[in-house]
């Protein structure tokens, strides 16, 4: 597995962003858009998110943390992609046979940029990522 440096991730270069609309406008021109498609079908699969900048990382909120995107590099080719922040190992186990061809770490999918945004995987990882969040929300209320 490849080692991944941040130092691809423009927020952490500078200032931190406040927003992910600033965050994106930072990021190389040909990582905006599937940046944008890739915000555009979290909201899509969950209307009622909550965007918010967490550790210098686009997140969506619902019933806490659930998925977010930056941009990252490898050390050693300097080669950018997009770090999909499942934010959750069991989800990326569970997905384990579909996430065959991407690079993963424990909770964390990495997308290519010359690789088109895996969009069906994005929105079952979603999906799940709701249904956790919610069984954890249900049980605190217990």
């Amino acid at each position: 597995m490849r080692k991944v440096s941040s130092s691809g991730n423009p927020s952490m270069k500078g200032e931190p962003v406040a927003t992910i609309d600033e965050y994106i406008s930072t990021v190389p021109e040909v990582m905006q858009g599937p940046l944008e498609r890739l915000r555009a079908l979290v909201k899509k699969v969950v209307p009622d998110a909550v965007e918010r900048i967490s550790y210098n990382v686009p997140t969506f909120l619902h019933h806490g943390h659930l998925v977010g995107f930056s941009v990252s590099q490898t050390q050693r080719r300097k080669k950018q992609f997009i770090s999909f922040h499942v934010m959750s190992p069991k989800v990326m186990k569970a997905m384990k046979e579909e996430l065959v061809g991407y690079e993963t770490t424990t909770a964390t999918l990495h997308i290519p940029i010359e690789k088109a945004l895996p969009s069906a995987i994005i929105k079952r990882i979603v999906l799940a990522r709701v249904e956790e969040n919610d069984a954890r929300a249900r049980a605190k209320q217990k």
